[in-house]
């Protein structure tokens, strides 16, 4: 005996409500009657037909008729909504691990006072001082010594000097 699976669900049919037109088809199809009774009606010169108003009626009617018309599978319609979705997307993306929608809430951290005996203080370094930071510079200008920094496995900055000949 032969076995088919059998889908739960078909989203991609389309329910064709008169012919082969679908719901989205006959909306855009009876748009233009709506929106041309509006002209018609409060338009200056009420109720009274006029050349302007036959343009823009004429005019709404082929737009209208011409979003209706289906390619592909598609109406036009969708397509251009598709077509400007894609247009107006984001060209990078940027990522940010720091998102607010990633970091977690947590509680706040209670401060710590050490036990007197219990840990040892760090030692602070010296402040630099300035003439070391002149030296450094003259150091990193000069043509002749050749500087080169490299970074190691657990972080640390390894610094060579070499004089040019």
């Amino acid at each position: 005996m032969k076995s088919t699976t059998v889908p739960a669900q078909i989203m991609t049919v389309e329910d064709k409500i008169t012919g082969n037109l679908t719901l989205s088809q006959i909306m855009l199809l009876a748009s233009p009657v709506f929106f041309n009774f509006l002209v018609y009606a409060l338009l200056p010169w009420p109720l009274k037909l006029d050349t302007y108003k036959l343009v823009l009626m004429s005019i709404t009617a082929i737009v209208m008729c011409g979003l209706a018309v289906r390619v592909r599978g598609k109406i036009i319609l969708e397509w251009l909504i598709t077509v400007s979705r894609f247009s107006n997307r984001p060209r990078f993306y940027v990522y940010n691990k720091n998102e607010p929608s990633r970091i977690k809430a947590q509680p706040e951290e209670k401060e710590l006072k050490p036990k007197p005996g219990l840990c040892k203080e760090k030692e602070l370094r010296p402040p630099i001082l300035l003439e070391e930071i002149f030296r450094a510079e003259t150091i990193l200008k000069n043509r002749q010594i050749r500087t080169r920094f490299r970074i190691g496995r657990k972080g640390e900055l390894y610094v060579t000097i070499t004089e040019v000949e």
